[in-house]
């Protein structure tokens, strides 16, 4: 499974997990794709029912290609850009890019 993780301004939280080579659960919610074939491709928005999904989800080399939510700050530089791209190999729960944020004098925001 390949994960484009991108960054997006939410206040609430998300916990991925894989459960199959084409299967993922998304804050408990799995979502199965064991169905897709090679060169298949899906658009969330008419695929899933989910907001953390994003964009298309395609198989490809026998691997599942998909572009997850991760919530940060309003205020956040990168709002809608990839924070990193991930292979994950083994099921269990997906750990989240690490976010950075810049001292808030750099963001253009007062120091209360």
């Amino acid at each position: 499974m390949k994960i484009n993780f991108v960054a997006q301004s939410r206040s609430d939280t998300v916990q991925y997990e894989r459960t199959g080579a084409k299967k993922i659960k998304i804050n408990g919610e799995e979502f199965d794709f064991s169905r897709m074939e090679e060169g298949d491709s899906l658009n969330t928005v008419f695929a899933t029912t989910s907001p953390w999904l994003f964009g298309d989800i395609g198989l490809l080399g026998n691997q599942l290609h998909l572009a997850l939510f991760v919530p940060v700050q309003a205020h956040f530089p990168g709002l809608g850009q990839t924070l990193s791209v991930v292979d994950i190999v083994e099921d269990g729960i997906i750990t989240l890019p690490v976010i950075e944020y810049p001292p808030a004098t750099q963001r253009g925001l007062p120091i209360v």
